[in-house]
């Protein structure tokens, strides 16, 4: 009786192992119009509100919009992993829900079983509405017409002008940086050192026993002694502000003089 069940036990070993096999991974990395999607996105703005800062009501907010679809008729696409040799074919779910997703069920697109080589499709489905957030997932075959499991769920935004020739892209968006590194100098300056260049705006929250001002200057190199540069070749920028200085506890956005030149070119809004 022992062998007879050690048989039957190998046996059903033998099956699970090879449905095991069949199992191939789900594809990864998806991307609409070619922009690489996280696994959220928000089309919401939201105050700051940490460790870092406190809990101050800050001049800015963080804006959480990465990515803005901009076609009416966007495409698709999706990376394998290298145990697939051959996609022949693939099924896009998309829908208005992350619940219906994670029952398998589709209310925009269902795209079946398409034959397919490619890993880049164009949208099919009903159309989509402007200002609106969806949900997707792929799964592939390969050539032997084994499945692979269904991929995570990905989420996008559409703009809320849509265009059948306009660009998708990443919203504008910012984050809050600390210096990396703060020096008290003897003469009472202190020097904020924040590691490397970038777009960027300065706000300071200070506290003054009485009615003051602030000298600040700024630029994109520092000298060996710890102080801005101030004279630099080329397009190395220094600037200087006076800062007036309430009595008690305020942020202040620092406002930094326009340059005309830059301004010329098309800039950056920040």
């Amino acid at each position: 009786m022992k062998s007879k069940w050690f048989l039957f036990y190998c046996f059903l070993f033998a099956i699970s192992s090879s449905l095991a096999a069949n199992t191939l991974p789900a594809p990864i990395r998806l991307r609409v119009d070619l922009l690489l999607l996280s696994r959220e996105a928000n089309n919401e703005r939201y105050k700051i509100n940490s460790k870092e800062f406190g809990d101050r009501n800050l001049a800015l907010y963080n804006t959480v919009s990465p990515k803005v679809i901009s076609r009416k008729r966007p495409l698709f696409s999706w990376e394998v992993d290298t145990a697939i040799k051959q996609v022949t074919a693939y099924r896009i779910l998309l829908a208005s829900s992350k619940e219906l997703l994670e029952k398998d069920q589709a209310d925009y697109w269902d795209s079946k079983q398409t034959k397919g080589i490619n890993n880049q499709v164009y949208y099919a489905g009903k159309p989509l509405q402007p200002g609106k957030k969806y949900y997707w997932k792929v799964a592939v075959w390969n050539q032997n017409q084994q499945k692979s499991g269904f991929s995570g769920i990905a989420e996008f935004i559409m703009d809320r002008n849509l265009n059948k020739d306009s660009i998708s892209h990443h919203s504008l968006s910012f984050d809050w940086q600390l210096p990396e590194k703060t020096i008290q100098k003897s003469n009472g300056d202190v020097f904020f050192d924040f590691g490397k260049d970038a777009f960027a705006q300065l706000q300071l929250h200070l506290t003054s026993e009485k009615e003051d001002s602030l000298e600040i200057e700024a630029g994109e190199t520092m000298n060996i002694d710890n102080t801005v540069s101030k004279n630099q070749p080329g397009n190395i920028r220094y600037s200087k502000i006076k800062l007036a200085v309430k009595k008690g506890e305020q942020d202040s956005l620092l406002k930094w003089p326009v340059d005309k030149k830059r301004n010329s070119r098309n800039p950056i809004q920040m």
